[in-house]
This record gives C-alpha cells, sequence and structure tokens, in this order.
C-alpha cells in the first residue's frame, strides 16, 4: 500500500505514510494482547496474502492483518506536538467548517484536522478558580461536553471549571462560573452535557448535581430546574447525562434515574421509570445516552440495561440486551450513520445495529479496536 515499516531496536515498529508525512507508532502494550509483543523488531516481511510477518528480539513472531485493522487510531504521543493530549476521550463535536472538536480528560480541548490528520492542543489553567482567569486558556483540563451558539462559538463543558465560551476566530475563552449568592448565574462548576437551542437562542447545560439550567445566550442569565422528590411532576434526577431537543420542541433528558420528558413552553416535566415486571418499560434507571433515528423513534442508551427504543406514540420501550446480540448490557454511546444503522460503543467493544433487521455486528480488539472498554 505504499507504507515503509521501519523496525527499530528499542522503540518499536513504526509505519511511514510518505504521502502524509505522518508516523504511526506501535509499542507493547501489558494489558493488551493484540498488541506488539516486543520493542526490538529486527525483521519484517509482506506475503502473498497482503499479511505482514514481524519478527523480534525476545517476543517471537508478530503476525499483521491489514484488512482485518478496520479502524484508525489516533493515540497521545509525548513527543509529537501535533498528536492528542491525552488518551481519555469525553466529547466530540463537529463544526460547521467540518474540524472536529475533542474533550479529553486531563488534556483539556484538541481540534483534529480530518483532512491533515494532526491535533491542535489549547492549554488550560493550571490551578484552582476563580483565582485564575485567562481569555488564552481553557478554565481546566477536563472538557466533559462541546455545543456551538448560532454566531460560531464553541460552549464547553467542564468538570469543576464550569463553563467557558470559546471564540474561535481569536481563540479566546470566557468563563462562566458557579456563584451560589446569584441565582441567574450558574450554580455548580461540574457539568455534563449541553444542547444548543438554536430557535430559542439558549443554552441547556446538563449538570451533575444542580439539575437542569437554561442559559439565555442574549442575555446571558440562567434558570435552574431542579429535582424534588416531593414533586412527582419535577426533574427526575439532577444529573444529567445528555439532553435532545425533537422537532416538537419537547427536550429529552438521560438521568441517573431514568428518562425524563420536559415541556419548556409549560415547564412540565414527565418521568419514564424502569419496571422489572414490564418489558414495556425502560430497562434500567441509569439511561446515559440518547438519539433520534431517520423514523422518529429515540435510541436510549443505559449503563446495565442495553439500549431501548421508545415509541413516543405509545410511550412504549422495546428492550436490546446481550441475549438480542448486544455484546453489553453497558451501552455508552449510541449514532446513527447515514444508512440508518446505529453505532453503539459499549463494555465490550463496538456494535453496530441494524434496526430494520434488528441484528448487530460486533467488533473487539481483534477487529483492530484499541480496547474493548468505552466510557
Amino acid at each position: 500500500q505504499g507504507n515503509l515499516w521501519i523496525g527499530t531496536e528499542s522503540k518499536g515498529l513504526n509505519r511511514f505514510n510518505p504521502d502524509t508525512g505522518i508516523f504511526t507508532l506501535f509499542l507493547p502494550e501489558p494489558t493488551d494482547p493484540y498488541s506488539l509483543t516486543s520493542n526490538y523488531v529486527v525483521r519484517i516481511y509482506e506475503d502473498d496474502q497482503k499479511i505482514l510477518w514481524f519478527a523480534t528480539y525476545g517476543g517471537g513472531i508478530n503476525k499483521f492483518d491489514p484488512l482485518s485493522n478496520r479502524f484508525e487510531h489516533y493515540f497521545h504521543d509525548d513527543n509529537n506536538p501535533s498528536s492528542i493530549s491525552d488518551n481519555r476521550i469525553n466529547a466530540f463535536f463537529e463544526d460547521d467548517t467540518g474540524m472536529i472538536w475533542v474533550g479529553t480528560d486531563t488534556g483539556g480541548l484538541n481540534r483534529f484536522d480530518p483532512t491533515e490528520k494532526t491535533f491542535t492542543r489549547y492549554p488550560y489553567v493550571d490551578g484552582d478558580l476563580p483565582m485564575q482567569t485567562d481569555p488564552e486558556r481553557l478554565s481546566t483540563d477536563t472538557v466533559t461536553s462541546i455545543a456551538q451558539d448560532n454566531d460560531g462559538n464553541l460552549w464547553l463543558g467542564t468538570w469543576n471549571g464550569g463553563l467557558d465560551k470559546f471564540n474561535i476566530a481569536d481563540e479566546t475563552f470566557t468563563y462562566y462560573l458557579a456563584d451560589e449568592t446569584n441565582p441567574e448565574a450558574l450554580q455548580t462548576n461540574t457539568i455534563f452535557s449541553l444542547f444548543h437551542d438554536q430557535e430559542e437562542e439558549a443554552l441547556w447545560v446538563g449538570t451533575v448535581s444542580y439539575g437542569l439550567s437554561k442559559l439565555d445566550l442574549a442575555t446571558e442569565t440562567f434558570t435552574h430546574y431542579l429535582a424534588d422528590e416531593n414533586n412527582p411532576n419535577s426533574l427526575s434526577d439532577n444529573a444529567i447525562s445528555s439532553i435532545y431537543k425533537d422537532d416538537d420542541g419537547i427536550l429529552w433528558l438521560t438521568t441517573r434515574n431514568g428518562l425524563t420528558r420536559f415541556d419548556p413552553v409549560n415547564e412540565t416535566f414527565k418521568k419514564y421509570l424502569p419496571d422489572e415486571q414490564d418489558r414495556t418499560k425502560l430497562s434500567h434507571n441509569y439511561a446515559w445516552r440518547i438519539e433520534e433515528d431517520q423514523q422518529g423513534d429515540l435510541w436510549i442508551s443505559t449503563r446495565g440495561g442495553g439500549l431501548n427504543k421508545f415509541d413516543r406514540a405509545t410511550e412504549t420501550f422495546t428492550r436490546y440486551q446481550r441475549g438480542d446480540g448486544l455484546p453489553s448490557n453497558t451501552v455508552y454511546g449510541v449514532h446513527e450513520d447515514e444508512n440508518g444503522y446505529l453505532w453503539l460503543s459499549t463494555a465490550n467493544g463496538l456494535s453496530k445495529f441494524d434496526p430494520a433487521s434488528e441484528t448487530f455486528i460486533n467488533y473487539d480488539v481483534k477487529d483492530g479496536l484499541q480496547a474493548n472498554e468505552f466510557g
């Protein structure tokens, strides 16, 4: 395929693409039985079936089938400033120019150029907020969620750093930090999820401990909605893991206590909770992510109950779990592609689900995944 494979004496295996000028490094990973077995690669051979064989010093022979390695990986490299800043990823967002913004767990914000396949890192404040503020730096190193407003600004939910607005044009940050003395300000600095409401020109903020907040982007004031165990018509839980708005203007919220329907006009909530005796109910209380497909069905992933399809007309759920072909009942992410397939990241690999035939195709490390566990 025109790549150069270079074996080294102590730094593993390198693959060089002359067209892009990019090196990809392969090293032994003690926890990965499908990684290279030695840093010392002494011979390389490609057979008639295009299988690559690597002879190592002390690690035996390694066999690599490029056709079975269906996934391209991007790892942090201490020696490459154009690599991603951290290997633990929390959030993705594609902006209106096609750039991919990546929120990491300890490496702040990255911008990925799909054409050049390079990352640009954005620095973060190294210290406690709000004592330090710097318009050229992200408020903290942990980015949990990303959204974009009508003016092209990125909004970044963070862990312990509040909410950041990033002006892409001049690359400056504005911080919105918690202020418990001001009811129109943010009330917590730990944020789970974001959703930009184009019609309302508002930002919906799902927090870890203070429910749902609405930021009016014109007045820069917050309105808050909290769970109340004494009010059955309130928010079901104060931890909001994802937010979605449908064509009818209804907000759907996944929480640690089921799925919640919120009508912003009437400010009314309706809860959908699991019931072990009724399979038409939500399969697990810990709902995690939500996606609407081309048919108008809502898909809810759960952390322990598999995947759920929600029919809004009948208000019933259909469950898909391990017995149906799903590799794990812990499903972290759900995303529909242009062909109508659902891609599911789970605790046991990646799964492609065909809603029409209700069948799964599962992928794990043997297919080239970096690991079977997603987060």
